[in-house]
């Protein structure tokens, strides 16, 4: 049996003189070139950050209505809240506005004020009567004019429950209940000139309730969307 070539019986073998070609765990002497190696894997590159969108400058106009142009709000400040739908400063949707709670208070006020007084006109005109009666059975001018005194207080009673009834109203809004105020406070105006100098209050009190009522907050409180 022939036994295995060693590492010098082969001159064409470069690495026959070497003692350390077939031991891969044997350090090389110093300054001896070591065979080539490849080189490990490298782990593929990371993704390139994608740049952020561009940004208007500051005091560029946005898109908007046209024939406008809005500020872009500068970065790191607060955005702006929205207007509330009865413009700078006005409640917030579902809140009455001052205007209309104040116009309500005056038709409780002035119609419960009217029909009290109106109903203690008609007592009174009641107990003039019985003693204008005894005294006097045959006062027909009289009669006539406490008939009228009648008519005229019934429609004073009847005017300020009206007032408080839409005083109750208001409320739930409508443009019924919007008219019908107006209506009233210009009544109440007729019935101030009437009854001048005290009518004066009834004037004022008319005069302000249109006023307030003829406002836009108060238009967008009786138009709003009703449940």
């Amino acid at each position: 049996m022939s036994s295995p070539p060693g590492p010098g019986s082969n001159p064409d073998n470069p690495y026959a003189n070497n003692p350390y070609a077939n031991n891969p765990y044997a350090k090389q002497p110093f300054g001896q070139q070591q065979s080539p190696q490849a080189p490990p894997p490298q782990a593929p590159p990371p993704p390139a950050p994608q740049a952020p969108p561009p940004q208007q400058p500051y005091g560029a106009p946005q898109s908007g209505p046209p024939g406008y142009g809005y500020p872009q709000t500068p970065p790191g400040y607060p955005q702006a809240p929205p207007l509330a739908p009865t413009g700078w400063g006005g409640p917030p949707p579902g809140v009455m506005p001052s205007q209309v709670n104040a116009s309500r208070w005056i038709m409780f006020i002035a119609g419960g004020l009217q029909a009290l007084f109106s109903l203690l006109g008609v007592v009174l005109i009641g107990v003039l009567r019985s003693h204008l009666s005894t005294l006097d059975p045959s006062y027909s001018d009289a009669r006539i004019g406490t008939a009228v005194m009648y008519v005229l207080l019934a429609v004073f009673v009847l005017h300020g429950v009206v007032g408080i009834v839409l005083g109750t109203l208001v409320s739930k809004g409508g443009s019924g209940v919007r008219v019908g105020a107006i209506v009233w406070a210009s009544f109440l105006i007729l019935f101030g000139l009437v009854a001048i100098p005290l009518g004066l209050l009834w004037i004022g009190c008319g005069v302000a309730t249109i006023v307030m009522l003829a406002q836009s907050p108060a238009g967008n409180w009786f138009q709003r969307p009703r449940s």
